[in-house]
């Protein structure tokens, strides 16, 4: 009986690391999510390039404000980026 109890606890163990570790939430740095903002609206509007202009942090997110690369009126673009580096929204400038 104590085989069999350890051998459950032991195993109960090994499961509950296991979901620990697919669960854990990778956290994306700033340059990180910088760089993956830039990419989607270079993709997404054909930009040449993009620079920083605000950058928010909270709630599991990064709010990330772009201009465009050469400056035009309304060539900016505000791009969420969760903690696991997924896209959430892009709003574009008026």
């Amino acid at each position: 009986m104590k085989r069999r109890s350890a051998s459950l606890f032991i195993g109960g163990l090994a499961c509950c690391w296991l979901l620990a570790c697919s669960c854990a939430t990778p956290s994306v740095g700033v340059e990180r999510a910088i760089a993956i903002a830039k990419r989607e609206v270079i993709k997404k509007y054909g930009w040449q390039d993009a620079e920083l202009a605000t950058l928010r942090a909270g709630e599991g997110r990064w709010q990330i404000t772009l201009f465009r690369v050469p400056n035009v009126i309304g060539g900016h673009a505000t791009v969420e980026v969760t903690n696991r580096g997924e896209v959430t929204s892009i709003e574009p400038g008026l």
